[in-house]
Parts: structure tokens; C-alpha cells; sequence
């Protein structure tokens, strides 16, 4: 019994000497400023306002729930006062606040005001590790270690400059990447009766994106906007994405102004067989079924390959990709076959089904 009594004591001086890594709270910051961060998510490009602290993004915990609830890696927040913890849910629904991703303009920060986080934070009942400060009455955590904890990845896309979050995918998810060709300073083909090209992409690639992730795809967007991206940026987005497949929707346009029917442009390495054209062929059959006239496939070659440079890039990562030319824009009568909503939902919907079918191929 004595024993006991000399042992206890010193067994809990010892488990207090102990460093306690998981709940420690971070050392203050020498270096903090404001930042402003373009980040991609579920394949759109959002902006987060952050903290960079010694040379590290610190994200407001409100502003990443509300942007990953929109998908796959949605998860909810709980702030519990009681026992001075922060409990994440993963899949759970996030309840907006009204205050997210309030905007602060970018400036250097006294480190004085950043002071250690309190809160222990649980995700999935369990207490994980992410260095977290209290910045004017906030709790922000450290961009990489949340998103790990969450199951995410953070990667820096030095060719475009922005921070990608990568959501956790099963092994099963294929990746498809829609490119709305041209925009912004780039606006194609013009049209007489219906404008820019770039718009008309943009609205049938924005259809398509919708139909292949309510079909279980986890679908990337080269533009969600009437933004400027080169083909430098959609090449290199590519090579550094390496999707299962690439479409590119365009329309086309002709010198003479009486070209007709709709054209898909596949690689050159499959041009007497291969996936790329088993695609073009799908979505040709597709294309008749509404009614247009279709044209030859075409494979162009260039001197380092593919002449188009989208169909190149991919090919240069052994990724499918095709071009799709619905209509001409600039003929007087076949413009019509995009004129309206309707119409383009329409191309949209023969776009989804030749994709759905083409992956079944593949997999037999």
C-alpha cells in the first residue's frame, strides 16, 4: 500500500512531462498575412480568403464547409463549447452561418492579434491533429492537415496558380474532363443569328457536367465562366489531371458559310481502331438519332502528333479525347440546331448517353 502511494504520484508527474502532440496548441506565428486564394474544388475554381502563416494557408473552418457541401466531400460542423471542441462529420450536411467566406481585404496582420486555438477538433468521433489559431473570433485551420483529416488532397498547380482539392474518390470513379472550348478573349466562331461560340459551349458543356456526375463521374471543368484559358493552361491541366477521358465541346464555322452537320475529331493513333474513335462513333450514331447530318471523322496530323492540340496533350498521357462540332454557327439554316435551350440540352444528352455507352464498352 505504501508502494501504491509513492508510485501513484510519480506516475502522474510523469504522464504531465509527456508531450501531448495531438492537443497541444500551435506556437504563435512569426510571419501572418492576409491572402486571397484561387482553389479548384469538385473542379471549379472557388475563392477562399485565408491566412498565410509562416508561409502556410489557414483556412476559416465555415468557408471550406460551405464550398465542399456541393459534393462528394461535403461534411458538417459542430462547435460544442461545453467540452471545448470542434465535431466534423464527413458526409454529414452543413447548416450555413450567413458569415461565410466574409471578405477581408489582403494585407500584412500583427501576429499579436492570432492567438492558439482552444478547441479540439473530432472528425468522425475521432481526435485528429491540424494546427488551428483564433484570428478575430474565428477558428482557422491549416489548409493541408484539414483536408487530410477530411480525407482530401491539396496540390498546387504551378500552371495555373491555383491550389487543387482533390476530393477521396473510390477506385471504381472514372474521371472525365469537359473542356468548353475557347472564352473570354477568345470567343470562336461568330454567329450572326446566336453570338459567340464560346457561350454555346459553355452552356452545352455545362449541361454535360451536370448529367455525368448525376451519373456517379467525377467531372472537371476547363471554365465555368466566359473566363480566358489558353491552350497552354487546357494542355497542361491534362497532363497534370490525367483523366479517364477528355470531350471538348465546340461548334464549328466555315470560310464559305454553308458548311452543315455535325463533326467529331478524334485521335490520329486511332484512326483504324481505338478508343477514341470507337467514341466519335458512338456519338455520331447519337447525333443521327436527332436529326443531323453527320460528316466524316477527322484525324488530322501535325507535326509533333495530333494537330489539335487537345487531342495531343491527351494523347501524350495515353488519355481519350475527342472534339465534338455539333453544328455550323455560321450557316443560315444549320444554326438552328442549337438555337434554342431545348436544342442544347439536346446535344448534351447525345453527348452523356455516347459517354455512358463508351465506358460500358470499355469495360466488357
Amino acid at each position: 500500500m505504501k508502494l501504491a502511494k509513492r508510485v501513484l504520484p510519480l506516475l502522474l508527474c510523469l504522464l504531465l512531462l509527456v508531450p501531448q502532440t495531438a492537443f497541444a496548441a500551435a506556437p504563435t506565428p512569426s510571419t501572418a498575412s492576409r491572402s486571397v486564394q484561387t482553389v479548384y474544388l469538385y473542379g471549379q475554381p472557388v475563392t477562399l480568403y485565408t491566412y498565410l502563416l509562416n508561409g502556410e494557408n489557414y483556412v476559416r473552418l465555415h468557408d471550406l464547409a460551405w464550398y465542399c457541401s456541393a459534393g462528394s466531400s461535403a461534411f458538417s460542423a459542430r462547435w460544442s463549447g461545453a467540452d471545448s471542441a470542434v465535431y466534423l462529420t464527413t458526409g454529414g450536411i452543413y447548416i450555413s452561418g450567413g458569415t461565410e467566406n466574409l471578405v477581408h481585404t489582403p494585407g500584412a496582420i500583427s501576429t499579436s492579434l492570432i492567438q492558439p486555438d482552444p478547441y479540439t477538433l473530432y472528425v468522425d468521433g475521432e481526435p485528429v491533429s491540424v494546427r488551428s489559431y483564433t484570428i478575430n473570433g474565428y477558428g482557422y485551420y491549416n489548409l493541408r492537415e484539414l483536408c487530410a483529416a477530411l480525407g482530401m488532397s491539396v496540390e498546387w498547380d504551378a500552371s495555373l496558380r491555383t491550389i487543387v482539392l482533390r476530393e477521396q474518390q473510390s477506385s471504381g470513379t472514372k474521371t472525365i474532363l469537359v473542356d468548353a472550348g475557347h472564352g473570354g478573349s477568345d470567343p470562336g466562331a461568330i454567329s450572326s443569328w446566336l453570338g459567340n461560340e464560346s457561350g454555346i459551349n459553355l452552356d452545352v458543356a455545362t449541361r454535360l457536367a451536370e448529367l455525368l456526375r448525376s451519373a456517379g463521374f467525377n467531372v472537371v471543368e476547363t471554365r465555368t465562366g466566359n473566363q480566358t484559358v489558353t491552350l497552354a493552361e487546357r494542355q497542361e491541366l491534362i497532363k497534370s489531371l490525367q483523366p479517364d477521358l477528355v470531350v471538348s465541346v465546340h461548334h464549328n464555322a466555315s470560310e464559305s458559310r454553308t458548311g452543315s452537320g455535325a463533326t467529331v475529331l478524334a485521335q490520329i493513333a486511332d484512326q483504324y481502331g481505338g478508343p477514341s474513335r470507337q467514341l466519335a462513333e458512338l456519338l455520331n450514331s447519337e447525333y443521327a438519332s436527332l436529326g443531323r447530318p453527320i460528316n466524316s471523322i477527322v484525324f488530322r496530323r501535325g507535326w509533333r502528333g495530333d494537330y489539335y492540340a487537345i487531342l495531343r496533350a491527351a494523347a501524350e498521357v495515353s488519355v481519350p479525347a475527342v472534339i465534338s462540332e455539333y453544328a455550323f454557327i455560321d450557316n443560315a439554316s444549320d444554326w438552328r440546331a442549337v438555337d434554342s435551350a431545348q436544342d442544347r440540352a439536346a446535344e448534351a444528352q447525345a453527348i452523356y448517353r455516347a459517354v455512358c455507352d463508351w465506358f460500358e464498352l470499355q469495360s466488357q
